[in-house]
């Protein structure tokens, strides 16, 4: 009986150490191809965002220089590390449908976020977790931001949230 307590309360620290982990770009990204793939494509893992951006300083950038994104999307995370106040360099946004992800990629794959200092140009790919249910899911499980300024954006019916 005290083995199976012993190994109770091993199971409950490894539920609180992986809901206390900090969200991690690699387990967000996909890591197989996109060719052939079955699965709609709505959710995007975009990389080499320049850190410094807030989240919601680069949302309206993006909304600002390609606008068919407005409204066009339901879910919006670009994970913030609080130790260095700066973003991960990644972002995970799904929309509403195919097309909408598509002209996304398209318009921005490959495109420096800023000219004036050495950045790298925007990767963007098939996330791992498609649909916001999934994404939503997964981050519930993990350790997110305290600041609401820097939580997921989801929107609903009422708008984001």
């Amino acid at each position: 009986q005290q083995q199976q307590e012993e190994q109770q309360q091993q199971q409950q620290q490894e539920e609180q150490d992986q809901q206390e982990m900090p969200v991690q770009c690699s387990e967000l990204a996909s890591h197989g191809g996109d060719a052939g793939s079955a699965v709609k494509v709505t959710t995007l893992f975009v990389t080499n965002i320049p850190t410094y951006f807030t989240q919601l300083a680069l949302l309206s950038m993006l909304e600002d220089l390609h606008p068919s994104m407005r409204g066009n999307f339901d879910f919006f995370y670009c994970p913030w590390d609080e130790q260095t106040r700066e973003n991960r360099g990644c972002a995970v946004l799904n929309f509403t449908d195919e097309e909408h992800a598509a002209a996304f990629r398209q318009a921005w794959s490959k495109k420096k976020l800023d000219f004036e200092r050495q950045v790298k140009p925007l990767r963007i790919q098939k996330a791992a977790l498609q649909g916001s249910a999934a994404n939503i899911e997964y981050l519930c499980k993990v350790r997110l931001s305290s600041d609401p300024r820097f939580r997921p954006l989801v929107r609903g019916a009422e708008g984001m949230g």
